[in-house]
């Protein structure tokens, strides 16, 4: 009988609980942030939810570009399509 090793790929069992608090304390604290920023500049809240796209965009970029997994993204016209259908949804949801 043989046993197959686990993937390295597979995230440890701690890691995904982990990034998923994270995701959620970002999403409550992200409104906050907005809101702050509009009191604080007068910036109209279509611009703000501009900002905090584009923000979070370049912060998952730099994420990605830091770990070397940017490279290893698919550059077809598909994957185009879905990362600007992704973008679209995002945009409507802000």
């Amino acid at each position: 009988m043989s046993e197959t090793a686990p993937s390295r790929s597979a995230p440890p069992g701690w890691r995904s609980p982990l990034l998923l608090a994270l995701a959620g304390v970002l999403w409550g604290t992200g409104g906050f942030a907005g809101s702050v920023v509009q009191d604080l500049t007068g910036v109209h809240p279509l611009a703000t939810a501009c900002y905090r796209l584009l923000v979070g965009g370049a912060a998952a970029t730099g994420v990605l570009a830091a770990a070397g997994r940017l490279r290893r993204l698919p550059r077809t016209g598909a994957a185009a399509r879905r990362v600007g259908a992704a973008g679209a949804l995002l945009a409507a949801f802000q």
